[in-house]
């Protein structure tokens, strides 16, 4: 294996294309196998070296890993009944929006770039015209409203680093779905910090601080 050049020193060259087999990439443990500057390379994603935009823009279109406060974080498909409340969700969204013409509606995976070291994939995004600047191929900002649904391996981060980014750049509303408790936490931003201010159980109604108009029957996205 040899480096490809000093700057991308996590890159090497390999030469499997039985691996790839038409795909954009190949996953083999904490490696990713891929196609770049017309050469098949293979990168080693460490948990304990720091990454950047930079990095993050090397990968492969479609690879599954976000830039979560500079690490590169992989991160497993949904499993159905995520998908199905994400969809739920989206739709009951989409309709005020659309109806009112109050902006965009994105759901994952889409690109949020936060800055160098944060670069996410929210379930479910809102940029509101106000903010309709952010729109560019990948989402260049914070959206106003962002929705991270919980799974046994993004809870955490979705409580701490992602919170904490949301905050810090002014998403105006976040709201965490628990599908086993079939609640969701509903945060404001106050100060540049996500503080709670509604757990919706399931015969609750929300209304949306971001969206203008729009309130939630939580138990139309549990059905």
């Amino acid at each position: 294996m040899e480096k490809i050049s000093p700057q991308n020193n996590w890159l090497v060259k390999f030469n499997p294309e039985e691996l790839l087999d038409g795909q954009l990439f190949y996953i083999i443990g904490n490696q990713i196998l891929f196609e770049h500057n017309k050469q098949l390379v293979v990168s080693q994603i460490s948990n304990k070296k720091e990454y950047t935009k930079d990095d993050y823009m090397l990968l492969p279109e479609g690879a599954p890993y976000q830039l979560i406060h500079g690490k590169l974080i992989f991160m497993a498909s949904a499993k159905t009944n995520h998908q199905i409340i994400s969809n739920n969700l989206s739709l009951e969204i989409s309709i005020q929006v659309k109806k009112h013409k109050l902006g965009e509606i994105l759901t994952a995976p889409m690109d949020v770039h936060f800055d160098k070291k944060n670069i996410f994939q929210p379930d479910l995004l809102f940029v509101s015209i106000k903010r309709k600047a952010i729109i560019k191929d990948w989402i260049m900002g914070a959206p106003d409203f962002v929705v991270e649904i919980l799974s046994k391996s993004t809870e955490k981060r979705d409580r701490n680093q992602k919170m904490q980014t949301y905050g810090q750049y002014e998403v105006i509303e976040y709201w965490i779905v628990n599908l086993s408790a079939e609640n969701i936490e509903v945060y404001h931003n106050k100060n540049k910090e996500m503080q709670l201010v509604q757990t919706a159980e399931k015969n609750n109604t929300i209304v949306s601080k971001a969206i203008d108009g729009f309130e939630l029957d939580v138990a139309k996205i549990f059905e």
